[in-house]
Order: structure tokens, then sequence, then C-alpha cells
């Protein structure tokens, strides 16, 4: 236990804080402006608005990647087995337009799920570029335990360039302080999937999955076909490359 709480001057001095601390400010920068957009996908995708504030934590991460070029990279947006990443992104939405999705819209409720999967994903894929696609690699340096506590931290943080407060993030009358918990959680999580699969949508779909799979039933399956694609994850042949995996970050 002791060992997992260490952290050491080397731990330290091998972060490129200069980075960490550009992708951050850019992220929150940029979210606080696009969150005074208008909803550009309002009345074409439901629930989310993917083309704001979300879009910070990617955006801060494609302009990193150019700042500090020399930033190892060990994830991509397909991960080391691109076929499973599919089979795993698409279950969750395939599944909610099959059984539907019930709404005050009064649109087809299969068409209504298909694109509820379609939006958390793209919502969760343009958080997750970011904290996992790139500060989690620019932290990866620290122990486990210090790094996800700072990612948890600072992803609160980052709500706040948009929210008046943390309270009801999560669902429910939660406080400021169960919401940080549960990001560092989220962190923990989040961190040890891309690390198995070192796929960001993979992540993205997965931190959007409630939203994603809304029906109990498309949730169950769901989470028996993720556990047995994650637990037979098997990494690509190393000569695999493709522009689309290996340029984003």
């Amino acid at each position: 236990m002791l060992n997992t709480l260490k952290i050491t001057r080397s731990d330290l001095a091998n972060v490129n804080w200069k980075s960490v601390s550009s992708f951050y400010l850019l992220a929150c920068s940029l979210s606080y402006g696009l969150h005074f957009l208008p909803n550009l996908n309002k009345g074409i995708l439901p629930v989310h608005n993917v083309f704001t504030y979300g879009m910070g934590p990617l955006l801060a991460a494609v302009v990193c990647r150019f700042l500090f070029p020399r930033q190892p990279r060990t994830l991509s947006v397909f991960g080391s087995a691109p076929l499973k990443a599919i089979v795993l992104v698409m279950t969750p939405i395939l599944l909610s337009a099959i059984i539907g999705v019930p709404n005050k819209a009064g649109q087809n409720v299969h068409l209504f799920g298909f694109l509820l999967g379609v939006s958390g994903l793209l919502y969760g894929f343009g958080e997750e570029m970011g904290w996992r696609g790139y500060l989690q690699e620019a932290l990866r340096p620290l122990p486990t335990f210090y790094r996800v506590t700072l990612i948890g931290v600072l992803h609160a943080g980052w709500h706040l360039t948009f929210l008046s407060d943390l309270s009801g993030i999560v669902g429910g009358q939660t406080t400021g302080w169960m919401v940080v918990g549960v990001l560092i959680l989220m962190a923990w999580g989040l961190g040890a999937l891309v690390d198995t699969t070192k796929s960001v949508l993979v992540v993205a779909s997965a931190h959007e999955l409630m939203n994603i799979a809304v029906h109990p039933v498309a949730l169950a399956i769901t989470l028996l076909v993720w556990i047995g694609l994650v637990r037979n994850w098997r990494k690509q042949r190393p000569h695999f490359k493709n522009f689309l995996f290996t340029f984003v970050p």
C-alpha cells in the first residue's frame, strides 16, 4: 500500500508540466468560450450539445500535440484491436436503436435510440481525447494514485468553466466534493480501460454509457459484451499502421 503512495522527485521531473498546464489552460479557455455558442446539433442529435464546451479538451489536445511533439503517445483512436473497438462502441448504440428509447419529442423510438447513442459517443469523444488521450499520457510518469487524483480534480475544475457549480453532474443530489470523488474514481476506471484497449474511442463510449444505453436491458447486454471483449483483448500486430489510428492524438 505504501509503495502505491510513494512519489519521487524523478517522477515529478519526468512530467512535462509545461505541456500539462498548457493543455489545461487551453481546455478551460476553449470550453468557456465555446459554451456561449448555440446548440449547433439541436434538432439533429438529441440530449448532447456536441459542438460546444465538450470540444474544448479535444481542441486543446490537438494544439498541444503540435506545441509539444515529443510528448509520448501510446494511445490512438481505435487502439490495439480496432475491430473489437468498433464492436464495443457499436453495441450500446445498436441495442438502443433496436429496443427503442421513448422521448418527449414524439420521434420514432428506434431512430431516437440510435441518435442518442451517436450524440453520446461524439460528446464523450470530445472530452476523452483530452482527459485520457492527452492528459493521462502527459501524467504517465506519476504513480497511479497521484495521476488519477490530479486528473479527477482537474476534470472537476474544468466543469466550472461552463457550470455555476458541480452539484448534480453525476445525477441525483450530489455535492461538489462528491462529484470530485466520482471523477477521481472515473479517472481510475477509464484510465485502466484505456491502458488495456489503447483506444480513446472505447473510453469515449464508456464515458457516456449511461446516456447511450438508457434501457436496462441494453445496459445489461452491453456490459456483458464489454466484459467479454476487454477480458480477451489482444494487441494489434506491431506492423499494423493506419493514418487515422496514428495521426490523431
